[in-house]
């Protein structure tokens, strides 16, 4: 990229800086912090050997939130298993069937499907996952005091529902919470030890609920009354727990040493970014490579789920295990699991720091090998071998989960880590969901043991995309640390008195599929300031129009407007924001009619009845043959009159950036005129303009500033006036022969 010679201005402020400079200053800073960013998020290549009561100590981290969350996981399941134990109990009772708790339970799959992605937006921006996990905690003491006293059916409905919702939200936000309570060398570790504590919890609520239904015979009602007291003692042990806010081990850090390295002291958020929507932070995190290949991960390996209830039918059938058997069997199986988690969770923390690739390579060439053993149970001769192959597989997969938990949290931003959890819980719901139809049909047609190892083979691939997955993670990590530096950055400058560009994109990639089209592209526009885009056909101007204007989502980079990150912004927000865009040739609505056309774009604007009318009026005056045409229908318009009509659409809603995208394809010079003329007033009123234009003479005239395009990238950056003097440039690009002073150039839209 050929930029101007423009860097930082010189005035009492050090940090009032030009548009150009403004992306120096940005490569800058992250050129700076980028390995310090590295340090602090604990992937530096450098191995602590700490053991994780003497860092949690060095590091001041509190050892209480392991236990509290314990606590609330034997919480939930104390209400579960009790519910377990006594359902046959429960429906002779009420006089009721399996089909009743079977129609429960597919509402309950519904249930489990909305409420993650409610309670991830909820605690998205606020400090309040800590809150969520004791609200469901004290719901679950209702629920399960309530149970004992419950009336009919109806209610036992809706207490079942309340229970999915609870455990739903708790699952949704735990994770995160425990990833920002710890410093980063300790998270798998850490992570590891809270799922022990389900374990745990998974071996000590079974236990209690056997001693009240067997040596204390306690009825149904009684036993859930006792339930709810040990509930109640859980919460009332957790009520300490409080969640510290996000990225505080690791984002917050990362910004302070920005900060400190810039000599700046002030934390104060200067820019407020826009929140996003549920569906732009899903969007956000599935825009990340790695992540994508996670989920689907996620969603492929969940399908051998519904193995382990064939597996307890199997051991009925083949070796004669009656319930005891089994339950000791599972038991044994837990305490195998608590014991991988301490032997292998240091060496996930060891291997994350050196390089995070290796835990995704070293807990999935783990995995398959416990994937193989688990299967190979089926066709074990003896009982002794059976166990044997079983608790080995359990043992083999012990590093995987916490180790896959620390990865995807580590890649997102620190706010929506709630929301990993959301997606990871939808995509495991969709797995499960096939996993039931395929392996249902599977045991009924070809056996238990077919069933189970066919079964087997989504987890093997599951394992292998997670594999995959580990190519990419340290890139998307460097760029989470980038984006973090970036954000940082730009609050310094704005709270020194610099002056942000209006538009500012930085290192955008852009594909459509595996066709890559833009290559780090930086483009920035002033305030006010109109821009010529230039290039031949497929240089990518319209594809870096459709990344400013929402149309599109970039692969890598940033785009930001008057200092806000709006990269993930819907398009639709982003017009509410003021960005509007005139696509070449295809502004109007063909079957509305031209006046439909111009209300449209007044709703878009939120504006009154009244308001709407005049701006419409004002177009018609400075368009008179649209005045003519305001009941034909916009499709059987000429180009020009469409294109005046898409015009209409920025004088209507008065955007702050107007991109234009081929304004005068097509068109006679005397229409060309028209509408340049109504561009200058747009632009002389206030308006941003970028131009994409296929008259070099056109576009350069207009505008004082140019970016040149070729192949994806900016290979000019500067006045028009320099432009134009580089005539090899230009008669290289555009048809040779052409001189500065006339310089023909011929381009379309190169993708829609």
């Amino acid at each position: 990229m050929t930029a101007t010679d423009q860097g930082p201005e010189t005035t009492e402020k050090a940090t009032t800086f030009s548009v150009a400079g403004f992306t120096e200053e940005i490569e800058r800073s992250t050129a700076a912090m980028a390995e310090q960013g590295r340090d602090i998020a604990g992937v530096n290549g450098e191995v602590d050997k700490r053991s994780l009561l003497r860092m949690l100590r060095e590091e001041k981290a509190p050892l209480y939130p392991m236990l509290a969350l314990f606590l609330l996981s034997l919480s939930d399941l104390l209400h579960g298993q009790a519910f377990g134990v006594y359902q046959p109990d429960i429906a002779r009772t009420f006089g009721l069937g399996p089909q009743f708790f079977t129609t429960v339970s597919l509402i309950t799959q519904v249930v489990a499907l909305v409420v993650p992605l409610t309670v991830a937006r909820y605690v998205q921006n606020r400090p309040a996952r800590a809150m969520v996990m004791l609200v469901s905690a004290g719901l679950w003491c209702v629920l399960t005091g309530y149970t004992a006293v419950i009336p009919g059916s109806l209610m036992l409905t809706g207490v079942i529902l309340l229970d999915s919702a609870t455990t739903s939200a708790n699952h949704t936000v735990s994770g995160s919470l425990m990833v920002d309570l710890y410093p980063p060398r300790a998270r798998v570790r850490v992570l590891s030890v809270l799922s022990m504590g389900a374990i745990a919890a998974g071996l000590v609520a079974p236990g209690i609920v056997f001693l009240l239904s067997g040596p204390l015979a306690l009825t149904w009602r009684g036993a859930f009354l006792v339930l709810a007291a040990l509930a109640l003692v859980c919460f009332l042990l957790s009520l300490g727990l409080r969640d510290p806010g996000y990225g505080t081990r690791d984002t917050e850090l990362i910004r302070a040493a920005v900060r400190e390295n810039a000599g700046a002291v002030d934390d104060t958020r200067a820019v407020e970014p826009p929140g996003l929507t549920v569906f732009e932070a899903l969007r956000r995190i599935l825009a990340i490579r790695s992540m994508r290949l996670l989920f689907t991960s996620g969603m492929v390996g969940a399908i051998a789920t519904p193995i382990s209830t064939y597996l307890v039918f199997y051991y009925t059938d083949r070796f004669g295990l009656d319930a005891a058997q089994r339950a000791l069997l599972q038991g044994s199986t837990s305490v195998v699991g608590l014991l991988s988690f301490v032997l292998l969770a240091p060496v996930g923390d060891r291997l994350y720091q050196r390089d995070p690739k290796l835990i995704f390579y070293a807990s999935g060439a783990v995995s398959l090998l416990g994937i193989v053993l688990s299967a190979a149970q089926v066709f074990a001769s003896t009982v002794s071998l059976m166990v044997a192959l079983s608790l080995a597989g359990t043992a083999l997969g012990g590093l995987s989960g916490p180790a896959m938990a620390v990865g995807t949290m580590s890649l997102v931003p620190a706010n929506l880590r709630a929301h990993v959890g959301a997606v990871t819980a939808l995509f495991s719901l969709g797995g499960v969901a096939i996993g039931t139809v395929l392996i249902g049909g599977l045991a009924g047609g070809v056996g238990i043991p077919l069933a189970v190892a066919i079964g087997s083979v989504p987890s093997v691939i599951g394992v292998l995309l997670t594999m995959r997955a580990g190519r990419h993670v340290r890139a998307d990590l460097d760029s989470m640390i980038e984006a973090v530096i970036e954000e940082e950055t730009v609050q310094r400058i704005h709270s020194g008195g610099g002056r942000l560009p209006t538009l500012a994109c930085r290192g955008l990639d852009y594909s459509y599929g595996p066709t890559q089209v833009l290559f780090g592209v930086d483009f920035a526009v002033d305030e006010g300031e109109m821009v010529a885009l230039l290039g031949v056909n497929g240089a990518g101007k319209s594809t870096l129009l459709r990344a400013i204007s929402g149309l599109g989502l970039p692969d890598r980079g940033s785009v930001r407007f008057q200092g806000h990150d709006i990269t993930y912004i819907d398009a639709e927000r982003r017009t509410e924001l003021g960005i509007t865009q005139i696509p070449g040739g295809k502004a109007v609505f063909g079957d509305l009619t031209v006046a439909d056309n111009l209300r449209c774009f007044g709703y878009t604007a939120g504006r009154s009845r009244r308001n709407r009318e005049a701006a419409i009026d004002q177009v018609f005056a400075g368009f008179p043959q649209l005045a003519e045409l305001r009941n034909q229908k916009a499709g059987t318009l000429s180009g020009g009159q469409q294109q005046m009509l898409g015009m209409g659409k920025a004088l209507i809603l008065r955007p702050k950036l107007l991109l234009i995208d081929e304004l005068s394809l097509g068109l006679a010079p005397v229409v060309v005129g028209e509408l340049l003329d109504m561009v200058r007033a747009i632009n002389a009123a206030g308006t941003a303009v970028v131009l994409v234009e296929q008259s070099v003479n056109v576009a350069l005239n207009l505008a004082e500033h140019a970016y040149f395009m070729e192949k994806g990238q900016i290979r000019f950056d500067g006045s028009s006036r320099d432009l134009l003097a580089k005539t090899d440039l230009l008669r290289a690009v555009f048809l040779s022969g052409a001189s500065a002073g006339d310089v023909p150039g011929v381009d379309t839209e190169e993708r829609s």
